[in-house]
């Protein structure tokens, strides 16, 4: 589906107010994409310890677009790091 399509979607006239959850989904869908490169950036880290984390499963999300081609949901990223906000040592 291109994006001109779900932009439709979403201002289709006959959408019911019901509809907001897969409007935000739609939309949600359409954010950009993020290299490993912004992503390691982002959360100081190096592009080999994302690496290592999606071998492992312990980091954030990512779609794989090819087998060389790795790219992280914006909203998968901002979820990966609020589940591991603390406020103090404790587990």
């Amino acid at each position: 589906m291109t994006r001109k399509t779900m932009a439709n979607l979403l201002d289709h006239p006959r959408a019911l107010p019901g509809d907001a959850i897969e409007k935000a989904a739609l939309a949600a869908a359409m954010a950009p994409l993020l290299t490993p490169a912004q992503v390691a950036d982002m959360l100081t880290v190096s592009e080999r310890t994302l690496e290592r984390w999606r071998m492992t499963g312990e980091g954030p999300e990512y779609v794989a677009l090819s087998r060389k081609v790795v790219r992280y949901d914006a909203v998968a990223l901002a979820t990966f790091v609020e589940a591991r906000r603390r406020i103090n040592t404790a587990a």
